[in-house]
């Protein structure tokens, strides 16, 4: 079970988190997060991540490999890399 008080209501550039943070962040918020050197986020306190850098715009893709997915809103992209 999660408490409401240990999802991070936002991230901000610059400052580090838990892998459980982003986790957890990702799961409860219509957000994107990229990762230059993780391809998952695990329930952890000892993995930590810095955000580097975040982009707020209109998302691009595709539904299934045959059709566009024209954006209706923006998003936000947070990109992540380890803290060592």
């Amino acid at each position: 079970m999660v408490y409401e008080d240990e999802i991070p209501k936002e991230l901000n550039e610059g400052r580090i988190y838990t892998s459980k943070d982003l986790m957890y962040f990702v799961t409860f918020h219509d957000v994107k997060i990229i990762s230059e050197d993780t391809s998952q986020f695990y329930e952890s306190e000892t993995e930590k991540y810095k955000v580097i850098k975040i982009i707020e715009g209109y998302v691009h893709g595709s539904e299934k490999g045959n059709c566009y997915a024209i954006p209706g809103y923006k998003q936000k992209i947070y990109i992540v890399q380890k803290a060592y």
